[in-house]
């Protein structure tokens, strides 16, 4: 190919990536975004751009006039505040922040899960270490939604629909400070103390907040009504609401599910079903007009991913939830994985608040952990927000990236056969323990995934293994094995 016309095709796509981006719009929170970011990416591979004029000008106005309608519809856009719920002695944060009756509704609760006049289980509780820095400094703590959407407290959300510290995301479940507490010889981080606060908007008005257990609803005058809910029940939001907060406190020692949910009024509801349905059409346009696919590597390529992410999400249903997925489970504490997310967040934000510096040093001048996954993990928050989807779409390619490898070297046969025991062989070199590695947040699938993924670049570039020089490909190449 032409160097002019391999550069007008890789310029195309990096375009055609950006526009994709734009339409699912970032951070990317949800699995079905995922999943159509993925195969987008995979049709981009498999694909050759059209030049013609008309195909991109119909292609540009569709999908601009796609773009405005979606800015114009109405969304909730709740302020939510949140952070873990410690305390050590009189006078912190927390104490001096939160408002008196619910700071002191909730220290009661806080004792009665972690009885303080008790030392041989105080070390077991979230009462251990709080004196050595593992203490909110702050009410709120930040979140990496935020990252493109800046919020008032720690994010804006348009639905609430969650029952667990899982499927809440909270950033400051792997933040670095509260990553000393073991738990009867294990860690279960899973049952940190946390709150949030939402709130109201006017658009929110007539939607409805579920929940079972008690939380704050403000009234007029500042003043606070505590309500409790035996079974899962709802109260409507108000025009006097707009502007008041509601706080909630979550125990998870005590109650280890929580179900809390936003039912939008009409408005709201209807509104976010256009919105979806038009990212879906945007994206079909956007392909059909300006890329020429070759279908059959695409559907290999996509059925091999397919395979993979059923593997992956029965391996996250197994595991009982583990850091995969739109999942933000906490890590244990201590482990490798813990220290490469809490590092990468930090890096993330650095990035945004515009210290570049920093943000490249990594936290150490000289690497005595596993440097490269802390970088990663910050580009998964970037693009991503507080959820692991990130490392879940790139677990997926590394069986794409076997079978790529395989049919340059042994034919398409042996290649799906290669592939077919990888994803399905129970040990030793198996997709089975990289899925596990990745529950944990550990940098092999990701060295691993840039290994194979650099050897196929180089075999790309060889023409006795049927490629040609490609600089560019051999450039990459060597980054991804670097």
């Amino acid at each position: 190919m032409p160097l002019s016309k391999r550069f007008c095709q890789t310029s195309g796509k990096i375009v055609v990536i950006g526009i994709l981006l734009f339409l699912l719009g970032l951070p990317i929170l949800e699995a079905w975004k995922m999943f159509f970011l993925l195969a987008g990416i995979l049709a981009l591979i498999h694909s050759d751009i059209r030049p013609e004029k008309k195909r991109i000008l119909w292609a540009g106005s569709i999908v601009l006039a796609i773009l405005i309608i979606k800015t114009m519809l109405p969304v909730a856009g709740i302020e939510e505040g949140h952070n873990i719920f410690r305390y050590l002695k009189e006078g912190e944060s927390l104490q001096r922040s939160l408002p008196k009756v619910i700071f002191n509704d909730w220290r009661q609760e806080f004792d009665k899960a972690y009885p303080p006049q008790n030392p041989p289980y105080e070390q077991f509780s979230w009462r251990y270490n709080a004196s050595g820095g593992g203490l909110p400094d702050r009410l709120y703590t930040w979140s990496s939604d935020a990252l493109w959407r800046p919020a008032k407290y720690s994010r804006k959300v348009d639905a609430i629909c969650f029952r667990n510290l899982a499927e809440f995301r909270g950033g400051f479940a792997n933040e670095f400070k509260y990553g000393c507490t073991w738990f009867r010889g294990t860690p279960d981080r899973r049952k940190m103390p946390f709150f949030t606060m939402y709130e109201f908007t006017e658009p929110s008005v007539g939607s409805t907040l579920h929940w079972q257990g008690s939380l704050f609803w403000e009234r007029d005058g500042g003043t606070f009504e505590k309500i409790v809910h035996q079974k899962p029940e709802g109260r409507m939001v108000s025009p006097g609401d707009i502007g008041r907060k509601v706080y909630i406190l979550f125990m998870p020692e005590i109650k280890p599910e929580f179900p809390v949910h936003l039912e939008l009024n009409n408005k709201l509801a209807a509104s976010r079903h256009a919105g979806n349905a038009l990212t879906i059409i945007g994206i079909l346009v956007l392909f059909l007009l300006t890329v020429r696919v070759r279908w059959r590597p695409f559907l290999t390529a996509s059925a091999i991913v397919a395979v993979a992410l059923v593997l992956i999400y029965i391996s996250i249903y197994v595991s009982g939830g583990k850091p995969l997925g739109a999942l933000y489970t906490p890590h244990g504490g201590g482990d490798d994985g813990y220290s490469h997310e809490s590092w990468g967040r930090d890096i993330a934000r650095m990035i945004f608040q515009g210290n570049i510096r920093e943000a490249l040093r990594g936290f150490e001048d000289v690497y005595y952990a596993t440097p490269g996954m802390r970088y990663a993990r910050a580009l998964e928050r970037v693009f991503f927000g507080d959820t692991n989807l990130g490392l879940t779409a790139f677990l997926a390619c590394l069986p794409l990236f076997i079978y790529l490898i395989l049919s340059r070297l042994c034919g398409l046969r042996w290649a799906l056969i290669g592939t077919g025991v990888y994803l399905f062989s129970p040990i030793s070199f198996s997709f089975i323990q990289y899925i596990f590695n990745g529950m944990l947040g550990y940098a092999e699938p990701f060295g691993s995934g840039l290994f194979l993924l650099g050897l196929f670049l180089f075999l790309k570039t060889q023409p006795r293994w049927g490629g040609e020089i490609h600089l560019g490909a051999t450039f990459i190449g060597g980054a991804c094995l670097a």
